[in-house]
């Protein structure tokens, strides 16, 4: 199925129509004392289930608001800071280079998980333990792979293989 240089045209219009439609309603929505508009967010994948929690009640009680959220990976959502390309981001760990205004939500602490093997638990274990264990890391630019192989070169940890999440 192809669209035909009218069906195009017909949908450039279309197009316009819809944003006009938009507009009228936001203008209405600001006269009648509502906020209404975009919302653009960008968030760490793992703040997806967070998020939510954070917006639900802000959404219902603001139904004009038309919200747009970007899930990626924390080295995408700071690039969409430093491009002012969204209203609000959500990571776990800032850079001090970046000068903007920040609010902390919620602690997020990190844990290892480890299948027992040979009698050790994690309450007995020792980081000597860890070396040449595969581990399951996350994606590259990911805070928590960049906490994680931190914490691996801190203690001289070393491993054979690796699996990557994207």
């Amino acid at each position: 199925m192809y669209l035909t240089d009218f069906g195009k045209e017909i949908a450039k219009a279309s197009r316009k129509i819809l944003q006009e439609t938009d507009l009228i309603q936001t203008t209405r929505s600001s006269y009648l004392g509502m906020l209404s508009g975009d919302l653009k967010i960008s968030i760490v994948s793992t703040a997806k289930y967070i998020m939510p929690y954070f917006l639900t009640d802000f959404l219902k009680m603001h139904p004009q608001v038309k919200l747009t959220m970007d899930v990626t990976n924390k080295a995408t959502v700071l690039e969409h800071l430093n491009e002012n390309a969204v209203d609000f981001a959500l990571v776990s760990v800032l850079p001090e280079s970046l000068s903007i205004e920040k609010q902390e939500l919620m602690s997020n602490k990190l844990y290892l998980v480890k299948k027992a093997t040979g009698g050790k638990t994690l309450s007995n274990l020792k980081i000597e333990d860890l070396q040449n264990e595969n581990f399951v890391f996350r994606e590259k630019g990911s805070a928590t792979r960049q906490a994680m192989e931190q914490f691996m070169r801190t203690n001289g940890i070393t491993t054979n293989r690796q699996i990557t999440l994207t």
